[in-house]
């Protein structure tokens, strides 16, 4: 059972959406921020910066030489909001450009004196991250007015931390200063291993991070509207199974790695977006391309559904090759025989799907069953209505099984198709359909192949039965079993005869127990644990002519047609559930010393002349009943020639009562009920006043003198 419900958590968490650039739009709150200096200079603000972004905004020395380089632009692509990064002269040393960019992980910078001794700057660090996305898609603006310096786009995704010690991350007035120095995590240059022979700070030893994927493209062009771009990410194949645990982007209106910076470049971004290719980059049937098929085409993605025509080309298992464009997309397959309809679900890393439909040549008739089907794992499900088709091929022999929209434990599992099984004309005229070893079926809900055995029969009047074993393990606990047939209602108020063995039937068994003893009788084998886990049977094994003895039913099955004394101890209602064949409604009655037991299939049964079972206190007993008293059907009764029966006792788990007794004194003060010998009451206080005679006390005989 443990692997079902795994199959089941997996098949759940691959619906899973990945997640998506926070604030991509920039219509987020914008923030007053601190520049980063180390904590050196934590009380000054310079400018303001769109939530979960940071522009590269520089302090200075404690405000001194302060210069924003981003700013909010109002007249975004889709919205009030956008961003726009410049390059920007320094607000003291005007002979120093600073660079403009935005990020999502943190920018720094660092220099001495009015010359920019030793500057250097980037980004460290990013957002935690842990999917594949294809594409980084975005809208732009852009100007210069001056030299036209490229602009940069920067993406990349890494697991695993590096640490660059004593890096300095302030500027100083003099150029001979000495900066704060702080430990650096995932510094850009490291992620990317980028030449860092000029860059500041100590040697980095050892690199643990692994580069997954990464975007470094060039912006040239003059964009005066807003623009469309898109930037693929290149996958590092030595990386390829590693999962990402973090991302960085990164918008610079200058050359991102080039220290020198020209003035006067202007770069706006919106409506930054990460795309997930739901597409196929390849589709061959039979090692051939089809003609309508378009692979690696942008557009492919606004459309969800794309057909494509093979229906002059029979499938076969293994025909179709298809590969997804999408480095994080996932594809299933499956094959309808009904409607020859070879289906391809691409779910890109986003959670969005695209359906291929290749429509094959019909080969197979069809002949479609209806009838009850019932679930059984650890327990029976409720039964349903479900549509079965036999698959017999037009041209050889050839015979498949499809059970379609099989529903279990509350999802829809989908389609069962079962593809190669053997045909067996029986004695009797009915056929067989089988497959002698388990066949792998993928089913979708389980999103997994399970091994699955068919045993189906067509009757002579064209009724279909069928039995679908599904073993998940070596027990038969985890084993699935389906059952499919005529469905059978029993009901205590309705009488109950099956006058022919039936076969393979699906049983509902609508009764209620009482807390305490039952009688119970049924046409089939049932497994006691099936009504409760906690319920406990006897049957009849023996009389002495004084009481009737019961033992445990041991090996906890309640054998077709025979009747029984189950226990409950709280009541317990159905619907009860059963699978499998019913036997002809003969009730086995089981006689010892001149008492039968014996179960009754009629409604409303009349006890007159009979006896049924009955508690005082805690003791069972058996009692004749009378005119007005009935018996349901699927309960048991006893009958005996024995003129003494009334309020005999039962003895349980092979227990006996034995013999006559004689009661006198303070015993019989208490000893309660008394009957004379033709099971009339006659006395509640025990025997005291009664006359010299033979009585029925406690399913005993007395005797008074």
């Amino acid at each position: 059972m443990k692997k079902l419900y795994s199959l089941l958590l997996l098949a759940t968490a691959l619906t899973a959406n990945a997640q998506q650039i926070p604030n991509g739009d920039f219509e987020g709150k914008w923030e007053s921020f601190k520049p980063y200096t180390g904590g050196k200079y934590n009380y000054t603000s310079e400018g303001k910066t769109p939530e979960k972004w940071i522009i590269a905004n520089v302090t200075g020395v404690g405000g001194t030489g302060a210069t924003v380089v981003g700013e909010e632009e109002v007249d975004g692509h889709n919205g009030s909001s956008a961003v726009r990064v410049y390059n920007a002269p320094n607000s003291i040393a005007k002979s120093q450009t600073v660079p403009g960019y935005i990020t999502l992980g943190t920018p720094w910078n660092t220099a001495k004196g009015s010359q920019a001794k030793d500057k250097d700057g980037g980004t460290f660090g990013g957002l935690k991250f842990a999917y594949k996305p294809d594409a980084l898609r975005f809208w732009y603006k852009r100007s210069y007015t001056g030299t036209n310096t490229k602009s940069s786009v920067i993406a990349y995704l890494w697991n695993g931390t590096v640490t660059q010690k004593n890096v300095p991350v302030e500027t100083t007035w003099s150029s001979f200063g000495n900066p704060k120095k702080v430990d650096m995590v995932d510094r850009d240059i490291w992620v990317l291993r980028k030449n860092t022979v000029s860059y500041q700070g100590d040697a980095v030893t050892s690199n643990p991070t692994k580069l997954l994927a990464s975007i470094e493209e060039d912006l040239t062009e003059s964009k005066d509207e807003w623009t469309e771009h898109t930037c693929k990410f290149i996958y590092n194949n030595a990386n390829k199974g590693e999962i990402p645990e973090k991302i960085n982007i990164i918008f610079s209106s200058s050359d991102y790695f080039n220290s020198t910076v020209t003035s006067g470049v202007s770069l706006s971004i919106d409506d930054v977006s990460l795309v997930y290719y739901k597409h196929l980059s390849k589709l061959t049937i039979n090692r051939k391309t089809p003609s309508s098929f378009v692979s690696n085409d942008a557009t492919e993605d606004n459309t969800n559904k794309v057909t494509i025509d093979a229906s002059n080309t029979e499938y076969t298992e293994g025909c179709v090759v298809a590969e997804a464009a999408g480095v994080g997309a996932s594809t299933t397959t499956s094959y309808n025989p009904l409607t020859a309809v070879y289906t391809i679900v691409v779910t890109a890393g986003d959670g969005a799907q695209k359906v291929y439909e290749i429509n094959f040549k019909q080969v197979y008739n069809a002949a479609k069953y209806t009838n009850s089907l019932l679930v059984h794992f650890g327990g029976y499900f409720p039964i349903s209505q479900n549509d079965i088709y036999l698959l017999s091929h037009k041209e050889k022999e050839q015979y498949g099984f499809i059970l379609e929209k099989f529903e279990f434990m509350g999802g829809n599992m989908g389609m069962i198709y079962v593809k190669d099984l053997k045909k067996t004309i029986n004695a009797d005229g009915s056929v067989t359909y089988s497959n002698s070893k388990p066949e792998m079926v993928y089913i979708e809900g389980l999103q997994s192949e399970v091994p699955v055995i068919v045993n189906a029969t067509v009757s002579n009047d064209n009724q279909m039965t069928a039995t679908i074993t599904i073993p998940l393990g070596d027990t038969e606990d985890e084993t699935v079993v389906v059952t499919y047939g005529p469905q059978l209602t029993i009901n205590p108020s309705t009488s109950l005869e099956v006058s022919n063995a039936t076969g393979l039937t699906n049983v509902v068994m609508n009764r209620t127990f009482a807390a305490g003893w039952n009688t119970y009788c049924m046409p089939f084998d049932y497994n006691l644990s099936d009504l409760s886990a906690e319920a406990k049977a006897q049957e009849f094994v023996s009389s002495n002519g004084y009481s009737l003895t019961f033992n445990a039913v041991n090996d906890g099955v309640l054998k077709a047609n025979v009747p029984y004394l189950v226990y409950f101890s709280n009541e317990v209602s159905g619907p009860f559930y059963y699978g499998g064949k019913v036997e002809v409604t003969n009730p086995t009655p089981v006689e010892h010393n001149g008492f039968t037991f014996v179960g009754n299939y009629e409604a409303s049964k009349s006890m007159q002349g009979l006896y049924g079972v009955a508690s005082e206190g805690d003791v069972q007993k058996i009692m004749l009943g009378t005119a007005n008293s009935t018996l349901p059907a699927t309960c048991a009764y006893f009958t005996t020639k024995n003129l003494n029966a009334n309020g005999l006792r039962i003895c349980f788990d092979g227990g006996e009562v034995t013999g006559i007794n004689q009661v006198n004194g303070a015993q019989a003060q208490s000893a309660g009920a008394v009957y004379n010998l033709q099971g009339i009451k006659v006395s509640n206080r025990g025997t005291n006043n009664l006359p010299a005679g033979l009585y029925i006390m406690q399913g005993k005989k007395v005797i008074v003198k």
